[in-house]
């Protein structure tokens, strides 16, 4: 850094930086949240369906039938879940990481 322009600089672009990166964290919170409330209507949504077929059973077979049903649906729900929140939270650190790394890869010591 040769004089106090190039500081003022290197610090606003790692401010900037900063700033860039905290906004797609804070979206990616909002993506999350959003996906959260639709797996949250979508489970409420599978469960009083199930409890809709439960009160028409009118044999045990069939009652564990319409419970194994909801049981494999629900699980197989929560993992494709499960699933799509791990490629959200990979995606929001990638983003929010991105900033960064590009800031400390200008900012390095050439030589």
């Amino acid at each position: 850094m040769k004089n106090l322009d190039d500081m003022q600089a290197v610090s606003r672009e790692g401010m900037e930086a900063a700033t860039q990166s905290m906004a797609a964290a804070s979206q990616g919170a909002q993506t999350i949240a959003t996906e959260f409330a639709d797996y949250a209507r979508r489970s409420v949504e599978q469960s009083a369906a199930a409890f809709e077929q439960m009160t028409g059973v009118r044999s045990m077979e069939r009652a564990m039938e319409v419970q194994a049903n909801f049981a494999k649906s629900a699980y197989e729900s929560f993992i494709a879940q499960a699933a799509k929140f791990n490629e959200i939270y990979t995606d929001i650190a990638k983003q929010s990481f991105k900033p960064v790394e590009d800031y400390v890869s200008k900012a390095k010591p050439k030589g």
